[in-house]
C-alpha cells in the first residue's frame, strides 16, 4: 500500500500506480481515504432496544425451546403452538403461567 500511495503523490495516475503494485484500484482508494480521514471517535453506545428481554424472561425462553416438547422445532413453530395454547399474549410476551411442559397438543 505504501508504494501505491507513494506513487499517486508524485503524480501517477491512479490506474497505473494500481497495475504497477498489483492492488485493485478501489481497494487502494478506499483505504487511501480510510488514512486521509481524521480520527474519528467511536460511536456511543447504542441504547437497548425497547422490546428486549429481561434476563428472567429469556432464561424462561431459552428453558421453553431447549424444553423436550419443544428441542427439536424452530422459533415460529414453538410460538404458532404456544399462541395456540394461549400461553403467549398478542403482544408477544409469555402468559403469567410461561412454564414449558404445558401444552396439551395441537
Amino acid at each position: 500500500m505504501g508504494a501505491y500511495l507513494e506513487l499517486t503523490a508524485v503524480g501517477v495516475p491512479t490506474r497505473e500506480a494500481a497495475s504497477l503494485t498489483g492492488l485493485a484500484r478501489a481497494s487502494a482508494t478506499r483505504a487511501a481515504a480510510r488514512a486521509r480521514r481524521p480520527d474519528q471517535e467511536r460511536a456511543a453506545a447504542r441504547p437497548a432496544p425497547a422490546n428486549k428481554l429481561t434476563t428472567a424472561e429469556r432464561v424462561v425462553v431459552l428453558a421453553t425451546l431447549n424444553s423436550d416438547e419443544f428441542i427439536d422445532k424452530p422459533p415460529l413453530q414453538v410460538y404458532a403452538i404456544l399462541q395456540g395454547a394461549r400461553r403467549i399474549r398478542r403482544d408477544g410476551r409469555d402468559d403469567v403461567s410461561g412454564a414449558a411442559g404445558e401444552h396439551a397438543g395441537p
